[in-house]
């Protein structure tokens, strides 16, 4: 793996950053343009400022894992805990201390790689990067896995990876399967010298730049338990974080199918918020209002709950509930994305969605769920990470 110059590398970060933004800019204008304002705003200053000041400090001088945040907590216990490193913020910080684990702030490197993409300053993130890469020579080797290469902080320890000895690497280990975006788009993992992936036509999606990747399936295994079907999840898009229109169209859908679905068939009908809608307390009551019955239960206990329908657009729930064995519908409201489903998937036709309740009352009659044959589903996920990081070892020798 080619090692990067100190300045070479900042140069990669900026670039990337700003490429991803651009690419990214027509679909999720509001987003995009509500980083630019938060970057740029005297709270953020505040930030930058105190970024110098923040120390990364290492214990164990021997082998460390860095982990960003908690999406991939599944496999903390897969290392001794001596070597684990959770980076992130307060959420972080609590289960580190909750747990036994090491805990480093990301506060100084989001600040640093925001200034030096709004504000094209460089002062901060030279002084961060540097006293990363020479806390790193003390190590004798240390692993990041990110769950993203496109953002501020994966896109410095990404590069943080390849700017040291090469006894630093980075594995992106993805966090969800991808839909597939109907415009030129960076996914994350194309930067990363190794991924860890899904399933096989995740590897195909994403296309890294590198041969490097390994299998590893869902950190979880999932079944739903067989029976008759008697509810149905409306799962949430989450648009109102970043685009508030796709998540207007896609409430005012999900309202006509819950009329269909009310006045046809006994079945209780749950809406599922994205994690982002339940940022929004105002929106929770609004959704409440709309769909009555709002799901709270851990997406795990879910999907190994009783069968149930699944509806949705593009989201991992729905690849997800389908390799557990649930029925899954989507409807393209966002027209930016497809979601990847088997043949198996029902494609609802908009706007009207006549053709929802003939494909309930045929799921009704032939309640057998079709067996999975997917590669994501692992009956010892923990064992497969192991497998996969075998793998690793034995590609970076």
């Amino acid at each position: 793996m080619k090692k990067y110059k100190f300045h070479t590398a900042l140069s990669n970060i900026k670039n990337d950053c700003i490429s991803w933004n651009k690419e990214y800019l027509l679909f999720y204008r509001q987003e995009i343009y509500s980083r630019r304002d938060q970057a740029l705003s005297l709270k953020e200053t505040a930030r930058l400022i105190l970024s110098i000041f923040i120390f990364p400090n290492f214990k164990n001088k021997k082998k460390i894992f860095f982990f960003q945040g908690l999406l991939h907590s599944a496999y903390f216990n897969n290392f001794e805990k001596d070597t684990v490193v959770i980076i992130g913020s307060k959420a972080e910080k609590k289960f580190a201390v909750e747990h036994g684990f090491h805990f480093i702030s990301n506060f100084s490197i989001a600040a640093s790689v925001k200034a030096l993409v709004y504000r094209d300053s460089s002062f901060v993130l030279k002084i961060i990067f540097s006293r990363w890469v020479n806390y790193l020579k003390k190590i004798e080797s240390s692993v990041f896995l990110i769950y993203e290469d496109t953002q501020p902080v994966g896109t410095f320890l990404n590069y943080l990876s390849q700017t040291c000895s090469d006894n630093s690497h980075a594995i992106c280990i993805q966090h969800a399967f991808y839909a597939k975006p109907n415009y030129p788009a960076r996914l994350e993992g194309r930067k990363t010298e190794f991924n860890f992936i899904i399933n096989e036509s995740q590897g195909e999606l994403i296309q890294p730049n590198f041969v490097k990747t390994s299998i590893i399936g869902l950190p979880y295994s999932i079944s739903a338990k067989k029976g008759e079907i008697r509810s149905v999840i409306l799962v949430g898009v989450g648009g109102v974080f970043y685009d508030n229109k796709v998540f207007r169209d896609s409430i005012d859908y999900f309202k006509k199918i819950y009329s269909i679905i009310s006045q046809n068939f006994d079945l209780e009908i749950i809406y599922r918020p994205h994690p982002n809608e339940f940022q929004f307390p105002e929106l929770i009551q609004e959704l409440s209002e709309n769909f009555k019955i709002i799901d709270t239960m851990d997406i795990v206990d879910r999907l190994n709950d009783s069968r149930s329908i699944f509806i949705g657009v593009a989201s991992s729930v729905l690849f997800q509930a389908e390799i557990a064995g649930h029925p899954v519908a989507c409807f393209h409201a966002d027209h930016s994305q497809e979601a990847i489903l088997s043949d198996s998937a029902k494609i609802l036709q908009m706007p009207n969605f006549y053709d929802l309740q003939e494909w309930i009352e045929d799921l009704r009659q032939n309640s057998t769920p079709k067996e999975t044959n997917d590669d994501s589903l692992q009956k010892d996920p923990l064992k497969i990470f192991d497998q996969a990081m075998s793998e690793f070892y034995a590609a970076i020798k």
